[in-house]
Parts: structure tokens; C-alpha cells; sequence
């Protein structure tokens, strides 16, 4: 026996929840206005994500064209289930409003970030983000520098324009996430060596 959609009597199918649907339908309507994207009727769920990850200049992962259409589904679906078993009303809003939460979420805990927007940072606010561009790091530029051009592992701090210490205590910095590198900073050199 197939089971009936929960916002409308037609039959529930993959096609009709996530894509075809009022409900679905006015949720992707929403998030296309947003960002520019043409929505073709009966485009089939595989379509749909070629379309949203191909849509803009920069195709990466994580990319915010990625994220939203993931978003869409998981929260169509988390909705559809709360109408299922719940009796709790399917509302595009209340879907629209997940994601948008979600993404305002990922990037307060710096999941999601600067590089995630590229070529869509006019978009942020729309989801209640101010982007602010990364401040360029020197100590970034040095290793990634020393690396290409097989400079030596020190250079003098002043070179830098800037002063490692804190409070007149020397550490290491380890940007292990980052470069791979450690740092070791003196009073006059900075020192790296590749972990």
C-alpha cells in the first residue's frame, strides 16, 4: 500500500517530497530567489544538486551552493517526519527557517566560514552573516614562502614588523592544521621547521 504525502493527497514518492511538492517547491523557490539559481519543473533530486553545485564561479566543497541543497533535504525530510508521526503540519517556513538557523549556527561555531561564500559574500546577509575578509597573516606568507623557494628557516622579526611575545614570555605556535609547521619565535629571529 503506498503511503499518501503528507501536505496534499497525491502519492508519496522521492520526486514528489523533495522536489515536486507544494511544500518542497516553495522551499526551493525560496532559496533559488536568494541565489539567482532557475528552477526546472519535474527536475529530477540528481539534477537539482548538478544544477545548485554548477550554479556559480567557485565549486568546491563546503561551498555555501553545496550546503543549501543538503540542508533542504535533510530538513524537508526531518518536517515531512514530524507530519507523519507527529500530526504536526508541513510548513515551508518552518523548513526554511531550520536552514537558515543552521547556517547562521555553522558559522558562529567557525564551521563555516569566510572561503565557504566565495563569490556569494553579498549573500551572507540574507542568512543574518556579516563576513568580514581574513586579514592577510604574515607568518602564513613566511612559511608558504620558505617552502616554494627553499629560503632559510629564520628570519629576523623586525623583517616581520611584528612581536611574538606575549606578556615577555616565548612560545612555540603550532599551526599544525594549517601549514604542518611549527613555529618557534626569539626576541630578534622566527624560526620554522615542517612537522
Amino acid at each position: 500500500m503506498a503511503s499518501r504525502y503528507q501536505c496534499c493527497s497525491k502519492i508519496e514518492t522521492i520526486q514528489h517530497v523533495f522536489i515536486d511538492g507544494p511544500v518542497a517547491h516553495q522551499v526551493w523557490q525560496h532559496f533559488s530567489s536568494i541565489f539567482g539559481i532557475s528552477l526546472k519543473v519535474g527536475e529530477m533530486l540528481q539534477h537539482r544538486f548538478q544544477t545548485w553545485r554548477f550554479s556559480g564561479q567557485f565549486f568546491r566543497s563546503g561551498h555555501i551552493r553545496t550546503i543549501i541543497p543538503l540542508l533542504v533535504l535533510w530538513f524537508i525530510w526531518t518536517v515531512r517526519n514530524d507530519a507523519k508521526h507527529r500530526r504536526i503540519g508541513m510548513e515551508p517556513n518552518r523548513i526554511i527557517r531550520r536552514v537558515h538557523h543552521t547556517i547562521s549556527l555553522l558559522h558562529t561555531g567557525k564551521l563555516f566560514q569566510f572561503v565557504h561564500w566565495s563569490g556569494d559574500l553579498d549573500l551572507a546577509p540574507h542568512f543574518g552573516i556579516t563576513l568580514i575578509s581574513p586579514t592577510p597573516n604574515p607568518l602564513l606568507w613566511f612559511i608558504g614562502v620558505s617552502r616554494r623557494l627553499d629560503l632559510p628557516r629564520s628570519i629576523p622579526m623586525d623583517a616581520l614588523g611584528m612581536d611574538l611575545r606575549v606578556a615577555g614570555v616565548l612560545s612555540e605556535i603550532t599551526l599544525g592544521i594549517v601549514s604542518g609547521s611549527s613555529l618557534l619565535a626569539t626576541e630578534t629571529y622566527l624560526f620554522w621547521r615542517q612537522s
